[in-house]
This record gives structure tokens, C-alpha cells and sequence, in this order.
């Protein structure tokens, strides 16, 4: 490996670290993780596809406040679900074995539609300009157009949150790793889904 090829890794290196730091502060309040998730996966967006450059630091922050009103509407919307589907786990236990089966199996199907939509709205949430409504459709589109990407992202996530509770120190770079890869495949599930459309372009 060069001196150059060197500097550029030990730069994506820190710059991972820094955004992984950012995320979980601004995470912490629960509320915004969502918008703090979003925001590093568009820094590494910009950063990736030279949209943007400068300061991280001031670029975190700019897409965090862009994204702040919208992932709490998000997460909101995925904690009524997830009461609707432990609701539905509920009533299973009270019904017959074929049933109660039924009822698990549609659940947890519906539940990882869910979630692995609200995954891919956190990337589609850097388009900023739409309604949060229509995000929120595009995002559920996504999952079925490049389901194994969408399911990737998924299991990219579980392991993320796994491994910080097994061995919390990893969390200062894993969660900036993670961010990374969701925007390196929500960018492919998004070509896929939207071009050639003007929006793909604007991405």
C-alpha cells in the first residue's frame, strides 16, 4: 500500500469514527436517532458521491436538522406498529394452534416489512424536499423492488446492534460502518427502484 492509498484509508477511517461519535450523541435522547441515522448516512452519501465536502461536523449538523421533524414522525409511526404487532401476538396466544401459526407468521412478516421499510426511509428521508407521506410510500416500494438489498441493510443493522451489546466498545466505529453500507446499498435499491427518472439523477 502507498503513502497515498495510506492517508486516504486512515482518512475514511476517522472520518467513520467522528461520524459514528456524532450519531450516538445525538442519538441519545431516543427520539432522534432516526434523524441522527439519517443524517451520517447522507454525510457519507455526499462524501462518496462528491456532492459535498468541508467540514463534517457542520455537514452532520445541517442534515440533522433537515431530517429532525421527519424521523420523529417515523419513529413514531413504527412504535404504533410494533404495539399493533405485539397486540396481534397477544390475541394469538388465545386462539387455536393453526390460527395462533397464522397470526405469528403474518405478524412477523409484516413487522420486518416495517421495519426494513423504515430502514429505507432513513435514506430516502436525504431527499428532503418531499412529503412525508410520499417518502414513506417510496420507502415500502423500495423494500419490495431490491428486497435482498433491503434485507442486507437489515441484517447489517441487527449485527451492529449485537455486537455493541456484546462488546460495547465497538460502537465507535461500527455504528459509522453501518451507515456507510446502508447508504452504499439504499443508493443501489434506489437506482433500481426510481431510475431513470429525474430523481435518480438528483440523488
Amino acid at each position: 500500500m502507498n503513502k497515498d492509498k495510506f492517508f486516504s484509508l486512515l482518512d475514511k477511517v476517522m472520518d467513520t469514527i467522528l461520524l459514528s461519535l456524532l450519531i450516538l450523541t445525538f442519538s441519545l435522547p431516543i427520539i432522534t436517532i432516526v434523524a441522527s441515522f439519517s443524517a451520517g448516512i447522507h454525510v457519507f452519501h455526499q462524501k462518496t458521491t462528491g456532492v459535498a465536502s468541508g467540514n463534517l461536523f457542520q455537514l452532520f449538523i445541517a442534515n440533522f436538522k433537515a431530517s429532525f421533524f421527519k424521523g420523529l414522525i417515523a419513529e413514531v409511526i413504527l412504535c404504533f406498529f410494533y404495539l399493533l404487532g405485539l397486540l396481534n401476538f397477544e390475541i394469538a396466544q388465545t386462539t387455536t394452534r393453526l390460527t395462533s401459526i397464522l397470526i405469528y407468521s403474518l405478524s412477523i412478516f409484516f413487522l420486518m416489512v416495517i421495519t426494513f421499510s423504515m430502514i429505507n426511509y432513513m435514506f430516502v428521508m436525504t431527499t428532503k424536499e418531499e412529503p412525508v407521506k410520499e417518502m414513506l410510500r417510496k420507502s415500502i416500494i423500495m423494500t419490495f423492488v431490491k428486497f435482498p438489498y433491503s434485507f442486507v441493510i437489515g441484517i447489517c443493522y441487527f449485527i451492529f446492534i449485537g455486537s455493541s451489546i456484546i462488546f460495547p466498545p465497538l460502537i465507535i466505529i461500527s455504528i459509522g460502518a453501518v451507515c456507510y453500507l446502508h447508504q452504499k446499498y439504499g443508493s443501489k435499491i434506489w437506482k433500481s427502484a426510481w431510475q431513470p427518472t429525474s430523481e435518480a439523477a438528483h440523488m
